[in-house]
């Protein structure tokens, strides 16, 4: 059997089956399977492309949706896994695996299939070490982090695939088990990528689940991506067990090395995609326990035996037999000429004098516009008494009649924003003008309105750039000095008997505020205050002072210990950006350096 194996593919199916199917006519061969390793980018329509993690500039609909439509058919039966740059609301519809489109598999977040004799696993995403202990809590529409967090490694996932006792034949990951450079040529691949000698130092270069799975499974073949590089090793499991065969590919670009056919023997059978018993019944008994929450499985709770789950797979395959369903599509395709777009695009062409006068005019407004516009109504005016005198009204404004129809009115349509045109000339169709005011004063996009909650998300918005440690280190070192001086400023109406008055957080050793250089710290050791600074070589202090204490008795009115409270910090007029740099809220270094995807 041949099998060709793809790096990253990143929705450039139409390049990737020509290589293939130039290759089979100038070698004379047959490929009977294509695998792709991840970054598949399987984006149906422009809905799919929200829940794409790229930037926008990197967004496009590629060619995958034309084999989604039927348009066109995979010229080879092809099965992939995710990787960190997918339509992600789409592969979770098919999160155990199943026809993406005609003739091509999504092999699900994790799992095992057959095709002909040849035993296929593979495992979807890549290892962040901060998700890995929980669930799959995701849910649509996905927010900046959801969409990343969505495609990262599971415990739960990594867990099943440990289960497997069969022999497996190829194996699919994005990203490299992690030590697999130890087992190449590593002066060659630091000559392409110098940049990962840091990482392989330090161990981090890679997934450790998929380390673990290769050293449990042992399968004959192992291909990732991820990397952007070609790199093979060769990985013997013991003095004289079996061995690995691992290659890493590139991605899907001209001169780059994205693509390898290998020679498998396959035993007779057609060449055909069929379950794996045993995979489905690891998944029936571990299906229970499926983690949908940020709480990680709890495996105490499976209570299904392994050998009932194999029986009742078996016996269920031979009812309705092994292969998977007929693909059957679920979303409207793309259409490039009729592209979909929000009702609120359509509401607003309609509803801008400058841009619906002269198309109407020209009689170039499409049926979708109209469609998108009454669609629009429908959902930001639910009393329906009103969608009819909106309705009525909209005739009046079609055929400017009354002001809308005076020359002012006219010549304001292209000279007027849309919104003060409506408040100049909309008084004789009210209602429509409170509506036509509402669209046109509605955003294009919701993530100018999204507010950041992490600290992160507010010193530094480039996601690519990343922030130095010492910067973060100066800003907490303000933040802290800048409260320490506040705490300063209160210490004396603050009772000292009062627990609810006690700083536990103010423990840092500094030295004494100017005129209390010579103030004792005990009195009659000489140890002065002045001596404390120098030796600690800090500048000024929060304590309190005896000195201080007693020249600003006149100064404080005696009050109850009830009303001697600490300053807060969130009503101090100096400083109106607090809440983004708020203790409770200072991200851990773990957690920021995780912020920083590649």
């Amino acid at each position: 059997m041949r099998i060709a194996v793809e790096g990253c593919m990143h929705g450039d199916l139409d390049n990737v089956y020509a290589t293939l199917l130039q290759l089979q006519e100038v070698e004379n061969i047959k490929i009977d399977l294509l695998l792709c390793c991840g970054d598949f980018q399987a984006v149906r329509n422009e809905k799919d492309l929200e829940s794409l993690n790229a930037p926008l500039k990197y967004r496009s609909m590629n060619s995958f949706w034309k084999y989604y439509s039927g348009e066109k058919v995979a010229p080879f039966p092809t099965i992939f896994i995710g990787g960190n740059h997918e339509a992600s609301n789409y592969l979770w519809e098919l999160y155990y695996g199943g026809w993406a489109a005609p003739q091509i598999y999504f092999l699900g977040f994790a799992g095992v299939i057959k095709f002909g004799n040849i035993r296929i696993g593979g495992l979807s995403g890549i290892y962040k070490s901060h998700d890995y202990n929980r669930g799959h809590y995701e849910k649509l529409p996905y927010n900046q982090r959801d969409i990343r967090s969505i495609y990262h490694v599971r415990e739960y996932d990594v867990h099943k695939l440990l289960e497997v006792e069969e022999p497996i034949d190829i194996f699919l990951s994005h990203d490299w088990p992690v030590g697999i450079t130890d087992c190449g040529n590593l002066k060659a691949l630091l000559r392409q990528k110098p940049f990962f000698e840091q990482e392989i130092q330090e161990g981090t270069l890679g997934s450790r689940p998929a380390a673990e799975l290769l050293a449990k499974l042992r399968p004959s073949y192992w291909f990732s991506a991820h990397l952007h590089c070609k790199f093979a090793a060769l990985v013997q499991h013991e003095k004289d067990g079996p061995s690995t065969k691992f290659l890493a590919l590139d991605k899907c670009l001209p001169g780059r090395k994205f693509l390898q056919v290998i020679e498998i023997e396959s035993g007779p059978g057609p060449h055909e995609l069929q379950f794996d018993e045993e995979w489905l019944a690891i998944t029936r008994k571990y299906n229970a326990v499926l983690p949908l929450t940020i709480r990680r499985a709890n495996y105490s709770d499976v209570h299904l035996d392994t050998e009932q789950c194999h029986q009742f797979v078996r016996n269920k395959l031979q009812t309705r037999g092994s292969k998977p369903f007929e693909f059957v599509q679920t979303a409207p395709c793309y259409n490039p000429s009729h592209p979909v777009a929000n009702g609120v695009f359509h509401a607003g062409h309609i509803l801008n004098p400058g841009l619906f006068y002269t198309n109407n005019e020209n009689k170039t407004l499409d049926l979708n516009v109209w469609k998108g516009y009454h669609a629009c109504v429908a959902k930001l005016v639910p009393d329906e008494a009103m969608q009819d005198k909106i309705g009525q009204e909209l005739g009046v404004y079609m055929q400017a009649d009354g002001i809308l129809g005076l020359a002012s009115a006219i010549r304001g349509r292209t000279k007027l924003a849309p919104v003060e045109w409506w408040m100049q000339f909309g008084y004789e169709v009210p209602n429509l003008q409170q509506f036509a005011i509402r669209v046109q004063s509605l955003t294009c996009r919701s993530s100018g309105c999204e507010r950041n909650w992490s600290v992160y998300e507010h010193i530094h918005t480039k996601k690519r750039n990343k922030l130095e440690l010492k910067k973060l280190n100066d800003l907490v070192f303000v933040k802290y000095n800048r409260t320490l001086a506040r705490r300063y400023k209160a210490r004396n109406i603050i009772d000292p008997i009062l627990l609810d008055n006690i700083d536990e957080a103010n423990e840092w050793l500094t030295g004494a505020p100017e005129n209390h250089e010579e103030e004792e710290v005990f009195e009659g050791e000489g140890l002065t205050f002045g001596h404390v600074a120098m030796a600690s070589e800090v500048e000024e202090s929060v304590y309190g002072f005896r000195g201080s204490t007693l020249r600003s008795k006149e100064r404080v009115s005696t009050s109850t210990c009830t009303s001697r409270t600490l300053i807060n910090e969130a009503s101090d007029e100096e400083e109106d950006d607090d809440d983004q740099y708020n203790n409770s809220n200072m991200m851990t270094l773990q957690e920021f350096g995780d912020l920083v995807e590649e």
